[in-house]
């Protein structure tokens, strides 16, 4: 059946709910497609604020870790935490040379003495003998004192006597110069300097070891002037095992830091060992060279980091413990300077996952009502479109016209006594009203 042989109603009703559809359809289309378009960008959005936030919260929990290993290296290994727990025994154990000094110096100031021999004569021999005194003198295991002159020259060192002699304002190892810590000035001048200004004073350097010269450690040196003879007296202690336990007492506590899961922290060196780890097969043991499942070396990325930013963090594989499958794990690091340290933390992200799955699943859900609610929206609108127009068009068209027919009939049959109600200005309100004329003129 032709479009044009369709009964009126049923073509205005065609034409308005199929204009309806049209219109539904683009401005129902356009916006289940923001819907959907909504939900990816939500999730999207959702994902990129829970890493940002975990990421935050493992900076967090690396600086807390962190301010403990700062705290312990503060208390117990700075130049300032050895002077306070050696301090004063060192400036003790100074007097006893330097009391020497004193004694000798003014002894040779008389002539009975020393006979009848000059006073530099006198001075000399007294010089001679203080020397070979303090360079014999040890306490503690093998520690000694040591004399060198303002210069600074070595006068006397009974553990290196090949530097006696020598001028020492360029004392270098392996071709650089040893400068005393926290200063760019060269550890022998400082002492010098630091003598003559203030009388005494505290300098902190690099030493060969006592019991390996090929190791150089730290150590924290007391020095005191003697003016007469312009010598400079000085002791020291060896600060490494002070700086051993407290690495022993940092670890321990990192060690035993857990959080989360069974989440935990560990500690490497810029060299890759493994400084601290709850999984002890791996302390000691020097990682440049493993790689998570995807082939990466993600222990020379964490030193890269480290060296390169001082902190940041980093994705890679690695089992759980007590397990042997890689999962996917996001760590957050940060270096500790002073000892080549990496504290690093991290988590395994399959919670992350977990949540992602979960607000995915609450947005769908929300998605799929949306649409549902869209679609019975449209189909509600659209059948009462139809029951509309099909009303309205029944009763101000089908009705009128079907009236305007019956008349015309009756008029074909010479019925002239028909009565045209006319029911408006519309253009059936016309027709009726012609058809009206047409009675009268016919009558």
């Amino acid at each position: 059946m032709r479009f044009r042989n369709l009964k009126i109603k049923v073509k205005i009703i065609a034409i308005v709910i199929l204009g309806i559809l049209i219109s539904v359809g683009i401005v129902g289309g356009y916006s289940l497609y923001s819907t959907i378009s909504r939900a990816g960008d939500d999730i999207a959005t959702y994902k990129r604020e829970l890493m940002d936030e975990t990421r935050q919260k493992l900076k967090d929990l690396v600086d807390s870790a962190y301010t403990i290993v700062e705290k312990v290296y503060n208390q117990t290994a700075t130049s300032e935490a050895i002077k306070e727990q050696y301090g004063s025994e060192l400036k003790s154990l100074v007097d006893i040379p330097y009391t020497m000094m004193v004694k000798a110096h003014d002894g040779a100031k008389e002539p009975a003495s020393f006979s009848d021999k000059p006073l530099e004569d006198r001075m000399e021999s007294a010089r001679e003998t203080v020397k070979k005194a303090v360079a014999g003198i040890r306490y503690a295991g093998n520690n000694y004192f040591w004399i060198n002159d303002a210069h600074p020259k070595m006068i006397m060192h009974p553990t290196a006597p090949s530097l006696v002699g020598k001028d020492l304002s360029r004392y270098a190892k392996n071709g650089k110069v040893v400068t005393a810590e926290g200063t760019t000035t060269p550890m022998f001048v400082e002492m010098a300097r630091l003598s003559q200004e203030k009388g005494e004073g505290f300098v902190s350097y690099l030493w060969p070891a006592p019991d390996d010269a090929s190791k150089w450690v730290r150590k924290l040196s007391y020095v005191r002037y003697f003016k007469p003879w312009q010598w400079v007296v000085g002791t020291g202690v060896y600060v490494n095992q002070a700086e051993a336990e407290a690495k022993k007492n940092a670890i321990d506590v990192i060690t035993d830091m857990k959080y989360g899961k069974n989440d935990y922290f560990f500690i490497m060196d810029t060299d890759s060992a493994i400084t601290s780890h709850p999984n002890k097969s791996l302390v000691g043991k020097a990682m440049s060279d493993e790689k998570d499942p995807s082939g990466r070396y993600i222990f020379r990325e964490m030193i890269e980091i480290a060296k390169t930013k001082g902190e940041g963090h980093i994705e890679y594989m690695w089992p759980k413990i007590g397990s042997d499958k890689p999962e996917p794990k996001l760590a957050s690091l940060k270096i500790f300077k002073p000892w080549n340290w990496i504290v690093v933390t991290g988590i395994y992200v399959d919670d992350l996952h977990s949540k992602v799955v979960k607000k995915e699943e609450e947005i769908n859900a929300a998605v799929r009502h949306q649409v549902i609610f869209m679609i019975i929206t449209i189909i509600a609108l659209v059948v009462g479109a139809f029951l509309w127009v099909w009303f309205m068009s029944r009763k101000f068209i089908e009705l009128p016209l079907a009236k305007g027919v019956e008349a015309a009939n009756r008029l074909a049959e010479g019925d002239l006594n028909v009565k045209i109600d006319i029911l408006g200005k519309d253009e059936i309100g016309q027709l009726q009203t012609a058809m009206s004329h047409m009675v009268d003129s016919l009558t």
